[in-house]
């Protein structure tokens, strides 16, 4: 099998966790700067991923119609570009644009860069060299808050975009260097009509939310947003299912596996983006850390997905995909109910009545890890420690407290979530590949 293949296509996997990573990270700082809140400047978080709703779709028609090599070296340049805007932004206007294109960017690269893989391998060895290509991803996702936290805290957000630049810019040169250029494919004629209305329906229905998050107290034309967007999906949904040629072959979804994994697998993901999204803001604007602080805490979800990576195929070999995916679901919504109970209920509780034992409690666990620190030595260990140590400096016992918690937390679903893709990957890949 051609290893190099997977590792060129490797570097857009990496760009697209890290960046993930490292804005939501550095949120409240653009948000700052911008003089913005958190939630409006939430909306480049949004641009992008409205963009990859848009665009991901026709990207296989764009890879047929040019080249894949082509289509995935100029994404990547498109990418970069769009990294080199976001940096030098001076609104949120601005930025926002500059994160739709990207997006752009990242729609095409990723797809048509699997794609590629698929198309240079045997069917037998399809498994194997997406694990070279999802590996760097994970560590991107792993590297990227502390790092995005880093550049944000001692420097400033604008330096977290040149990492993605640097990488776009490896990956076109090894692209260059090591793809055969491809030909182009027999293509089928682009479904222009369900592409329009799949990326009005996703941009007018999030656009929706987006001024119901900005503006609670007016809710009326948010809504009617957000009631256009369900009506021009029905429509697209019907389109799709009348056209000879669909943008979105939605006959998979009968499929039952492919039907399972798809639905199970949307719901659970957008619980997942919003612990990404929503931990580093609850830790900087809530809790009063430092970006640095705040991607120390919640890197623990790459880590924990990091390391479900390699004990997932013992797993499933040991219990089976049913059991596991039941379980799986079942202990990450148990620990999604914990964080949220410590957020909602526990802290107040303690704040109001049991602080003087929360004290005595939190004074004892800093003695555990002192006696202990010898043989427990890992970051997240000494992180923990470190916030329990200022919290009791501070008085703030309760809020560290939950932060500790759910840095534990999220290393646990970080893992269910790592579990499940895998899952899902293997039951999906088959289907839509072969």
């Amino acid at each position: 099998m051609p290893v190099v293949v997977p590792l060129v296509v490797s570097c857009a996997f990496f760009m697209e966790n890290f960046d993930a990573t490292v804005v939501t990270t550095a949120l409240p700082e653009i948000a700052a700067s911008f003089d913005v809140t958190a939630v409006a400047a939430s909306s480049g978080v949004t641009a992008y991923l409205v963009s990859l709703a848009v665009f991901i779709p026709v990207s296989g028609w764009i890879a047929d119609r040019f080249g894949a090599v082509h289509v995935f070296r100029v994404a990547m340049g498109v990418y970069a570009l769009a990294s080199i805007l976001c940096a030098a932004s001076q609104s949120l206007e601005q930025f926002v644009a500059a994160r739709a294109l990207q997006g752009l960017g990242g729609a095409l690269m990723v797809p048509v860069g699997r794609l590629i893989v698929l198309r240079s391998v045997e069917r037998r060895d399809f498994v194997k060299a997406m694990s070279y290509v999802t590996t760097p991803a994970l560590v991107g996702g792993v590297v990227g808050a502390p790092i995005g936290g880093f550049f944000t805290t001692y420097a400033s957000w604008r330096w977290i975009f040149a990492i993605g630049v640097a990488v776009a810019l490896l990956g076109i040169l090894t692209a260059t260097m090591f793809f055969r250029r491809d030909a182009p494919q027999p293509r089928r004629p682009l479904d222009w009509r369900g592409f329009a209305l799949n990326g009005i329906a996703v941009a007018t229905f999030v656009y929706g939310f987006a001024l119901l998050a900005r503006d609670t107290s007016h809710f009326v034309t948010p809504l009617l947003f957000i009631a256009a967007g369900l009506v021009l999906g029905a429509l697209c949904v019907r389109h799709s299912r009348r056209t000879t040629h669909p943008l979105i072959d939605l006959g998979l979804m009968r499929i039952a596996t492919f039907a399972s994994a798809a639905t199970a697998g949307t719901l659970f993901n957008a619980a997942a983006a919003a612990v990404v999204f929503l931990l580093p803001v609850l830790f900087q604007v809530g809790f009063g850390m430092t970006a640095w602080e705040s991607g120390l805490l919640t890197f623990t979800l790459a880590i924990g997905a990091f390391a479900m990576k390699a004990a997932a195929p013992r797993i499933l070999r040991r219990w089976g995909f049913r059991s596991v995916l039941v379980g799986n679901g079942l202990v990450a919504g148990a620990f999604f109910l914990i964080a949220v109970v410590a957020v909602i209920v526990l802290a107040p509780v303690l704040e109001r009545q049991v602080a003087g034992l929360a004290d005595r409690l939190v004074r004892s666990a800093m003695e555990l890890y002192e006696r202990s620190r010898p043989w427990a030595d890992s970051l997240i260990v000494r992180f923990g420690g470190g916030g329990l140590a200022r919290a009791t400096q501070a008085g703030d016992l309760p809020a560290k407290a939950v932060q500790w918690a759910l840095g534990l937390v999220g290393q646990v679903l970080g893992s269910g979530i790592a579990l499940f893709n895998i899952v899902s990957l293997i039951f999906v890949t088959p289907v839509v590949a072969f």
